[in-house]
């Protein structure tokens, strides 16, 4: 069985507590699962902070893309491998076309 994965954002949410989110992920990687940062930012852009911490092969750089967009757009990940998200930030985790149809609902 493909194990699931486990996003995690960076600005807001493992930068506000470097060593508690990496006993978190720690957690979760011991439990069975997958680790991955997400970010918004641009690969071209400053990181030395992610990489100070976590290897490269484990952060996707959306490039001010919805995440889930890239993601499928750019990666061979799946939604259905994402267990779930860790972010400050819901609304730019989900599918731009979502937002979309959430904002002309009314609530």
């Amino acid at each position: 069985m493909k194990k699931k994965i486990i996003m995690f954002d960076f600005d807001r949410t493992i930068s506000l507590n470097v060593p508690l989110f990496k006993s978190v992920m720690r957690i979760f990687k011991d439990s069975g699962f997958d680790i991955m940062i997400c970010t918004a930012r641009s690969v071209h852009s400053g990181n030395d902070d992610i990489f100070e911490h976590f290897p490269e092969d484990i952060v996707i750089f959306c490039e001010g893309m919805q995440k889930e967009d890239f993601i499928l757009q750019h990666t061979s990940i799946s939604l259905d491998d994402i267990a779930f998200w860790i972010d400050d930030d819901c609304s730019s985790v989900t599918r731009i076309e979502e937002i979309r149809r959430l904002s002309e609902t009314d609530l």
